[in-house]
């Protein structure tokens, strides 16, 4: 059954009241934002993030440059790969005459303006 156990963490006042505010910005509560950590873990069987014993490193989420943008482009490389594979559209703008469409795997656009 969904959600009949507790998990209890014991953080200091403020620190707890700075993670409040951060997953509010995020749209979610407290609770949410660790439910979601745990079955990100359980899904990838890992931690969602990379430990480090160190205690500082360059750029986003602890990656370098190079690590963020090669983790950027596998992460949609994977998305359009999987989309692809399901038949779904990826948006794209034809500069050639200034409108957007969706292309389909199958090699269709279709224009969002409705038109051809």
């Amino acid at each position: 059954m969904l959600n009949d156990a507790r998990i209890t963490v014991r953080v200091g006042s403020d620190f707890k009241a700075r993670v409040e505010k951060t997953a509010e910005a995020l749209g979610m509560n407290l609770t949410t934002a660790i439910t979601m950590f745990l079955f990100q873990m359980e899904r990838d069987k890992a931690l969602p993030f990379r430990p480090s014993i160190t205690t500082a490193r360059s750029g986003i989420a602890g990656l370098s440059q190079g690590e963020l943008n090669a983790a950027v482009k596998g992460a949609v490389k994977a998305d359009r790969e999987r989309d692809a594979a399901r038949g779904l559209p990826e948006a794209r703008y034809d500069a050639a005459v200034n409108r957007a469409f969706l292309a389909y795997p199958d090699g269709r656009r279709e224009y969002v303006d409705g038109n051809e």
